[in-house]
């Protein structure tokens, strides 16, 4: 039934916009529930985040069993990230409303929408400096630095205390050993990080004295192109609550193909936190 919902027409129309499910499917771990023909929700394991595709149009009864599905993945010692359609989303706002997990963006009413982005039409940026190169563990301590300067970017600050040294740098050194992993350089100093996994464009932090010069925007053209060589449509995930990477994304080509929301709901009716 999960080859059903993969091969048929109304998710292949989507398949950009789920990316990340097709990642999610090589799990040896996997952990699916479908009714072959209106909804696939999956996760890697019991420790990731849940995905949740539907069709559009679906019937309320459908609707109510994906919810009850979700009910029955949750845990009662732990905080289970769900992304979804706003359909589902909505409901789940409903639902959890009392163990929602900070309402992130509560003057949008969700926790966070993301948009998603793809790349037919690559336009090159005008009078960037730089280069781009691959990092090494000699890079580590900046790119940690950059590691704790993203999280207290992107995530709440009573969230960023609770990320210890130890993670920023366990992350810092899985950038450095994915392949398509890169920095921009400017007078041999690093300003900028991207890179790609599959056809997806990600890890983009600009540093924080660096921000305005376009280097991100300009790093992300360069890998988009080795995707194109490589005969693959360039695409991302984006919050759509920062404008300037919005912005800097649509700048080299990239067109918003589709919404996604993210919640996170605590069972054990951990506090809600309201912005």
């Amino acid at each position: 039934m999960l080859e059903k919902v993969l091969n048929s027409e109304e998710y292949k129309k989507e398949r950009t916009t789920f990316n990340i499910i097709s990642l999610i499917i090589t799990s040896d771990t996997l952990e699916y529930y479908t009714d072959g023909e209106n909804y696939l929700i999956c996760r890697s394991n019991p420790n990731t985040p849940i995905w949740v595709w539907n069709k559009d149009g679906i019937s309320e009864d459908i609707v109510n069993e994906i919810l009850i599905k979700l009910d029955s993945m949750l845990d009662d010692e732990k905080v289970i990230q769900i992304t979804s359609k706003e359909i589902i989303f909505k409901k789940l706002m409903e639902k959890y409303k009392d163990i929602v997990v900070d309402n992130y963006f509560m003057q949008k009413g969700n926790y966070l929408q993301m948009r998603v982005y793809e790349c037919n039409n690559l336009i090159k940026p005008k009078n960037i400096i730089g280069y781009k190169e691959r990092p090494t563990y000699n890079d580590l301590d900046l790119l940690t630095y950059f590691q704790k300067c993203d999280v207290e970017d992107t995530i709440r600050e009573e969230y960023a205390k609770q990320v210890t040294e130890e993670q920023l740098i366990n992350a810092a050194k899985r950038h450095i050993d994915i392949p398509n992993f890169y920095v921009w350089k400017v007078d041999n100093r690093i300003v900028a990080t991207a890179g790609y996994i599959d056809n997806r464009v990600s890890m983009v932090f600009t540093n924080r004295i660096d921000r305005g010069n376009g280097y991100a925007g300009m790093l992300c053209y360069e890998l988009c192109e080795e995707l194109i060589r490589e005969g693959k449509t360039p695409m991302l995930y984006a919050d759509a609550d920062y404008i300037a990477s919005n912005r800097a994304y649509q700048k080299i080509g990239f067109e918003k193909v589709g919404t996604l929301y993210n919640v996170k709901i605590g069972k054990a009716k951990i506090k809600k936190m309201d912005r």
